[in-house]
């Protein structure tokens, strides 16, 4: 059978469970033959299946894609990462740019007329990580995951382009490199062609990314921009210091901007000062400014080596938990939609 007939066959099933898929495509100019045999989540917009060996990822649309729909989809998506590489290639020729992307090997539309994308798996995402640590971190690794991690939010921003779901399921830790994935939210904050940054304005009527780590500027409805990778950036790390937000078990907007609002201060201080300074940096930036974040890079390296480190501890799976670990990181993933 053709492998879109197996994947027409695989999307009826609600959720698939028993399924196999082949497709062939080259990897490194080598053609190869995948076989995608798990259902891994499904998402906002699309479901995703993983290869036996967990080395590929099948992402394809929840519906077919009409050509009057407005809402993002696998087709999207593809456009950012393909235009990520193209950027980062030619940045490499010039030694620029640290931002690790996964690879793209195919994005098309199946026979069934939903899009679809296959990707190269990059390890271990890092709440799956930090879920097998029972969620403790030491204080060096802390800082320096928020170093490494800030590092990729500025060279994406420096691409002209904005994230717009920074969490933990978005990012990932892979042969000693940090990588940053799921761009079904990105959008341009300077046009293409002039390099001029987009307009201020307040029509925005929905959360951008997900709602736990929506910056305030996000809850009021503000066209979102840099500073909003920045500070939801900020909350992901409050959930690796504290392995919990107080925001957390709501969903409904409002009560979740109103306890941000009232715990964030007494938070910040329990994680130390430059938290705070940084945090009260970011909330004073401009629709169209951001930070000189090279700087808070270096500041945050250096507070990493004030203690002992622990980091290659910390950022690897315990090999006794690993079953475990990955029967509970893939639950957590089901239950939070994470997308890929």
């Amino acid at each position: 059978m053709h492998t879109k007939n197996y994947v027409d066959f695989l999307l009826s099933l609600h959720p698939p469970n028993n399924i196999f898929i082949m497709y062939d495509m080259d990897d490194n100019d080598h053609q190869i033959s995948v076989a995608f045999t798990s259902f891994l989540c499904s998402g906002g917009f699309a479901s995703i299946y993983v290869d036996e060996c967990e080395k590929y990822i099948l992402k394809v649309d929840l519906e077919i894609r009409e050509e009057e729909r407005t809402e993002r989809g696998v087709r999207d998506e593809a456009i950012f990462y393909n235009h990520i590489r193209q950027k980062l290639l030619q940045n490499k020729q010039m030694g620029m740019n640290k931002l690790n992307v996964p690879t793209i090997l195919w994005n098309g539309q199946l026979s069934c007329g939903r899009e679809a994308m296959i990707l190269r798996k990059t390890g271990t995402s890092l709440d799956a990580i930090f879920d097998a640590h029972e969620g403790m971190w030491s204080y060096s690794t802390f800082n320096f995951v928020a170093s490494r991690i800030l590092e990729q939010i500025m060279s994406l921003h420096e691409l002209g382009i904005v994230h717009g779901d920074i969490k933990p399921d978005n990012f990932a830790f892979y042969e000693n490199k940090f990588y940053l994935f799921d761009f079904g939210l990105c959008s341009f904050y300077r046009n293409v062609d002039s390099g001029e940054h987009i307009s201020y304005h307040e029509s925005q009527n929905t959360i951008v990314g997900t709602l736990r780590y929506a910056s305030l500027f996000n809850h009021c409805g503000i066209c979102y921009s840099r500073r909003d990778d920045l500070e939801s950036f900020v909350y992901m790390m409050m959930y690796f210091f504290f392995h919990q937000v107080p925001w957390q078990t709501t969903e409904i907007c409002e009560d979740v901007r109103t306890i941000k609002e009232s715990c964030i201060e007494n938070m910040l201080l329990k994680m130390g000062p430059i938290w705070t300074c940084f945090y009260k940096s970011v909330r004073n930036l401009h629709f169209q400014e951001t930070l000189n974040c090279l700087d808070w890079i270096i500041l945050f390296d250096s507070e990493a080596s004030r203690t002992p480190s622990t980091i290659e501890k910390d950022l690897l799976p315990r090999e006794e938990k690993n079953e475990s670990f990955q029967k509970r990181s893939r639950l957590k993933t089901q239950k939070h939609k994470k997308m890929i």
